[in-house]
């Protein structure tokens, strides 16, 4: 498969506007680079 294959996308969000891509097939991989923080819940 090659870049040609890939299909990109934006998703509006509240606050933000997501850019996304798909390609070939198989289970989902979320990959989220530079996320180096800690997500505080309470």
């Amino acid at each position: 498969m090659n870049n040609l294959d890939a299909h990109a996308n934006t998703l509006a969000v509240p606050g933000a506007r997501l850019r996304y891509e798909t390609s070939g097939t198989g289970p989902l991989m979320v990959m989220i680079p530079g996320a180096i923080g800690v997500v505080l819940t309470t």
